[in-house]
């Protein structure tokens, strides 16, 4: 697993990060200003697959949740099939957001593969839950975490590794160890409380404008300049990226 950066020193941008009850409510925010979960999820899920297709032509499982995280999960199946990528998703079951619900009809209707294991595979993409889990993992959804955590797959965990929490707390239970995790919008508080189970952080924009950011009282500064993907380090206070 590839390990963090946490207590080293860096001179790029102060990135704010926040809480899943702040997340929430620039979420919410966001949908009063206009843009709808089908757009922010399509938008996570193509750049969730731009890092899974870095890691060069493969084998690939996403397992995914019946919510939103799950939604983008599957809009990056999508993404990396159009590109040649050999893909099959793992579901965890149970209750499905209508959003995620037309995520699932396109690749049905595209003759994806459905697993009830991951097999053997070169990536593992974790989309079983976001910044809403409240408490540890349970049932079907807790052992597919042990599973991509034994695995020999490469790990890229979408928004927060599938049992850390979004506050920054120790996770309890078992949780999903990541080699890379693409974050939305904000780096959850819960990312820094353990860093060697998030790997190399990326920051993905999905297309909040700053003005939402702003009407939620916080204070982001201009963060894709570069790219719609940041690397992001950690230091002692929070997250910063390359620039200034």
């Amino acid at each position: 697993m590839t390990g963090s950066s946490r207590g080293r020193q860096s001179a790029g941008i102060k990135i704010p990060e926040v809480s899943g009850a702040q997340m929430a409510e620039v979420d919410r925010r966001a949908l009063e200003a206009g843009l709808t979960l089908d757009r922010m999820m399509e938008n996570a899920g193509r750049h969730l697959a731009d890092r899974v297709g870095a890691r060069g032509p493969g084998k690939v499982a996403v397992v995914v949740g019946g919510g939103h995280n799950g939604g983008g999960g599957l809009a990056a199946a999508r993404h990396l099939r159009n590109r040649g990528m050999d893909v099959a998703v793992v579901s965890a079951g149970g209750s499905v957001a209508e959003e995620t619900a037309r995520q699932m009809r396109l690749l049905v209707d595209d003759g994806v593969e459905w697993r009830n294991d991951m097999g053997v595979v070169d990536v593992v993409v974790d989309a079983l839950v976001g910044y809403s889990l409240v408490g540890p993992l349970r049932g079907r959804a807790r052992d597919l975490a042990r599973e991509m955590s034994a695995g020999s797959g490469f790990v890229i965990s979408l928004d927060l590794p599938s049992g850390t929490a979004s506050d920054l707390r120790q996770p309890t239970g078992v949780r999903v160890r990541a080699d890379e995790t693409v974050t939305l919008a904000l780096p959850k508080r819960g990312l820094r409380a353990r860093p060697d189970d998030v790997g190399q952080l990326w920051l993905a924009d999905i297309g909040i404008p700053r003005v939402v950011y702003e009407r939620a009282g916080l204070d982001v500064p201009l963060l894709f300049a570069n790219g719609p993907l940041v690397p992001l380090q950690a230091d002692e206070l929070g997250w910063r990226g390359p620039h200034e």
